[in-house]
Parts: structure tokens; sequence; C-alpha cells
């Protein structure tokens, strides 16, 4: 059994309970299922950025636009690529526009995304730790989703190749808002069958773990090709393979960064406070026997 200690009347030691919480409003149903003793409750669902992340895309992409803007007399460098990390596909689309292409922005950008699909078509490059991830959640039966700025196509390539893992995809077609909207990955949840807050999101991008933050979950950050600053509720790790379950079951859920409150008012905060994940917030002192 995990006891939950909250402020009250009477204080209690901090060697009493198992959790001490500074506030009632950081009892959320998803805490209460992540301090489950047997540590399997929580997370139900995991969200995954695609291309950095989940694939080693960013060098078709890169190629894909170099071909395509080639097509239009334009020369697209690494500076290019750095600018369009995290952003849509149109968003390079609309720079070759700008930059005169003679053709509208969704034929630039159907025309990009279709040498990427030819790419993937031929073979899926999952990110190094990537298969160990994915049969690890198989394993717990925690359902996945691909939850991108990516296109339809480009992203159903990489779902087709992984059935038995992805049960859904969020593409930007799917949403009027993409990231660092939180439509994405509020829409991904969604299609999990789960809350916001019972997930986790692996992402590699400010853009994308900005979005899954402001949607309610936790944000596993991989190292990209753009430093992301630091933010609350991001949790970095060094290499990719760092990202198992073990991992992304220790984050613990989003809570209200709160002060006691049976302090004194002018340390209160509103319900809206800073969310940090349950982890960097709560430890857990077990009575000595």
């Amino acid at each position: 059994m995990t006891v939950v200690v909250v402020p009250g009347a009477v204080p209690v030691p901090a060697d009493h309970g198992a959790v001490h919480v500074n506030d009632h409003r950081q009892v959320t149903l998803a805490l209460l299922e992540w301090l489950d003793p047997h540590g399997t409750s929580w997370p139900k669902g995991i969200l995954l950025d695609h291309d950095g992340t989940t694939v080693n895309t960013e060098p078709e992409w890169a190629s894909a636009k170099r071909a395509v803007a080639a097509q239009f007399g334009q020369e697209w460098t690494t500076e290019d690529d750095h600018a369009g990390l995290g952003q849509t596909v149109q968003f390079s689309a609309q720079m070759m526009f700008d930059r005169g292409a003679d053709a509208d922005v969704e034929d630039i950008t159907q025309r990009i995304g279709a040498k990427v699909v030819e790419a993937l078509e031929r073979e899926v490059p999952l990110i190094e730790g990537m298969p160990e991830l994915l049969a690890q959640l198989r394993a717990e039966h925690i359902p996945a989703a691909l939850v991108t700025n990516a296109l339809a196509s480009v992203v159903s390539t990489t779902a087709s190749a992984l059935t038995e893992n992805i049960r859904a995809v969020v593409s930007r077609e799917d949403v009027e808002n993409p990231k660092p909207h939180p439509e994405p990955y509020r829409v991904g949840a969604e299609r999990l069958m789960t809350a916001p807050e019972d997930c986790v999101a692996v992402e590699d991008s400010l853009a994308g773990a900005q979005s899954a933050v402001a949607a309610g979950m936790p944000a596993i950050l991989v190292p990209g090709d753009k430093p992301v600053p630091q933010e609350p509720g991001f949790v970095r790790v060094e290499v990719h393979t760092d990202v198992t379950l073990e991992r992304l079951r220790a984050v613990g859920p989003l809570i209200p960064d709160l002060p006691r409150a049976d302090g004194p008012p002018t340390e209160k905060l509103p319900f809206n406070a800073t969310r940090r994940p349950a982890s960097e917030l709560l430890t857990r002192n077990y009575p000595s026997a």
C-alpha cells in the first residue's frame, strides 16, 4: 500500500507515510496510479514524435528538400534544415515559394513528401534503441502513437511497417493547429482512448516538447540536431537508448508546483501554477520497520 499524506491541521512527520504532497490539488488519479507499488499502472499510452525521435528520417527530409529546391533553381542549406526543425513541411515549402519557386506551397509540399515516402518504402530507419522500446511496450500491452507535424503520407508509411506497435497516428493534416499547439498531443491521447495526463511524450524539438507539456503530459527530450532550452515539464536523456519503459515510468505525470497549502497565504499560487513531473516534486519516504 502507498500512503499519500496531504497538509492538515496536525503536521505529520516527513518519515511517516510513503509520499507527502504540498497541496490537495496535486493529488490526481494519474498520480495515484503512478504511485502504485507495482509500478505498472502508469503510463497508459506513449506518444512518439516521428522524425528524429522514432525514425532517423532527417537525412531523407534534407535530401528531399535539396532535390525539390534544385528543381526550382534554388540551393537548400544546412541552415535551412535547422530553421525547419520542429516545423511543418509547409514551413519549408513556404520558404521555397518565398524565394521564387514557380509552384504553389501545396505542390512544393507534396513533392517533398513524395521523395521521403520513396525512401521510407525502401527502408524505415528506426532510431537506435527504438526497436527495444517498442518491444517493451508491446510486451506490457501499452499502446503507442506517432504524433508529428509531418505529412500523413510519410508517417503512415512508417506506421504501416510497425503495425504491431503503433495504434494511432496524428499528422499535420489531422489537426487545425500544429505543434507547438497542444492539439496534436491531445488528439494523440484521444486516439489511444486515454487522457493526456496518463501519457508520456518522447520528442527531440522545442515545438514538440512544448506541445506535449501544454497538452498535459511530460516530454522526454532526446538529443536532436538543434539545442532545446530547458522548460518545466521537459525531462532530458543523454542518448536515445536511455528511453526505456522503466525510464518512462519513473518520470511520473505532471502535477502543479505548489507550496504547502498550510504555509503562509502569500506563498500560495493559483491552480494554473507551473506543472512539473511528479518525480521532480515528490519524495517517497517509507517508514522504517
